[in-house]
């Protein structure tokens, strides 16, 4: 299958930076074009440990959508035996009613602690679909050998330099950085 990625686009904010629409992963996935995954090792420079962190985050928010839409669409929990794209055109209209059902009814529809959150002190809480067991159906992918490319570790440099830049940067990273540094 071939996804036709939007070519990259400018950032909001700055006016020459382009970045790639990529895909998050983590240390399972290789680093290649279009695919981010974390800088290894515990031990790293700042700027890489908010690259991390970030990336760590998107990837939570990704968890998040898919627990909650598995949690609602309770035939998301198990194999689908049907022809990929008969497969494909369910999961996109379950996601198409998710969406519909989030906007038009909101936290009646997710309630308010659905997802992963933050305390007052700065821990993570987990939702209430990982409670219910459906985080643990996200199972952990084999790890790939391939070496990335140039272009891939130029990409994933491209984000980390401006997640450190003063238009790319969130006001919470650096307490959160150096909280687990």
């Amino acid at each position: 299958m071939y996804l036709a990625l939007p070519p990259p686009e400018p950032i909001t904010g700055t006016s020459e930076l382009r970045l790639p629409f990529v895909f998050v992963g983590d240390e399972a996935f290789p680093l290649l074009p279009n695919i981010l995954r974390p800088y290894p090792g515990d031990y790293i420079p700042y700027e890489k440990s908010v690259y991390n962190c970030r990336l760590s985050r998107a990837r939570r928010v990704v968890e998040n959508a898919f627990g909650i839409l598995a949690s609602k669409f309770r035939f998301l929990r198990r194999s689908m035996i049907m022809s990929p794209n008969n497969a494909e055109a369910i999961v996109l209209g379950a996601a198409a009613l998710h969406n519909f059902l989030r906007r038009e009814v909101g936290l009646h529809y997710i309630g308010p602690k659905s997802t992963d959150y933050e305390t007052s002190r700065g821990a993570w809480q987990p939702g209430q679909w990982r409670a219910e067991g459906v985080g643990n159906m996200l199972r952990p992918m084999q790890r790939y050998g391939k070496r990335s490319t140039d272009s891939a570790a130029a990409e994933r440099d491209a984000f980390k330099t401006y997640f450190c830049s003063e238009g790319g940067a969130v006001s919470w990273q650096e307490a959160v950085v150096n909280r687990t540094s």
